[in-house]
């Protein structure tokens, strides 16, 4: 995940690797499906490198709302290994978020026996299609440690050198902050993604 995250957050004022919160903002097995999102999405870093991601139902043993993630990064001719996540929507107000749980090995065995609790944390993206273009909003760490610093949300801070932020306040309580907070917590700079056309022969 740290390289995927890397990639589509080139330029943005977020740490790779470091999940917004150890809670999603819906229940996955109450998220409801946005279908707009299926297919294959590019991105076009300003260093040249070109990443794909490809979105599609997880299948049948999951809930309709939860979509599988598949991504891959090609730069001066090189691929590098390739990214699986788990995404689902939710909704604050008028805008839409992704919930994205990176992919570990064993985890899907883990969710089946245990449940989403053994889900370690969540990416919380807002996110908004508009004429074949996907405009991702990652969450902004200083914006994050803020919120925990002042206690307007539950969190922990750590102690290296970025001191990056993570939520561990109830899902409830996240929603409500979002839809007070507007995107007062999010990145001032968003990632572009372009559908890919795919067509079969």
């Amino acid at each position: 995940m740290r390289r995927w995250v890397w990639t589509l957050g080139a330029g943005i004022a977020f740490l790779a690797g470091c999940v917004d919160s150890t809670k999603p903002l819906v229940d996955p097995q109450k998220a409801k499906p946005d279908k707009q999102l299926l297919g294959l999405w590019r991105h076009v870093a300003e260093d040249g490198r070109i990443s794909f991601y490809h979105i599609g139902q997880a299948g049948d043993q999951w809930p309709d709302g939860v979509f599988r993630v598949v991504g891959v990064s090609h730069h001066e001719g090189q691929l590098d290994p390739a990214a699986e996540m788990l995404l689902f929507v939710s909704q604050v107000g008028e805008k839409t978020y992704l919930n994205i749980a990176e992919l570990k090995p064993g985890l899907v065995e883990k969710i089946k026996e245990k449940g989403w609790e053994t889900v370690e944390g969540y990416f919380i993206w807002r996110y908004q299609i508009d004429a074949g273009r996907l405009t991702i909003w990652p969450m902004d760490n200083d914006a994050k440690r803020q919120a925990i610093e002042t206690g307007k949300l539950k969190g922990e801070i750590s102690t290296g050198r970025f001191r990056t932020a993570k939520f561990t306040d109830t899902a409830e309580n996240l929603v409500r902050f979002l839809s007070e907070a507007g995107d007062s917590l999010l990145s001032k700079d968003p990632v572009r993604l372009e559908r890919v056309p795919l067509s079969g022969r």
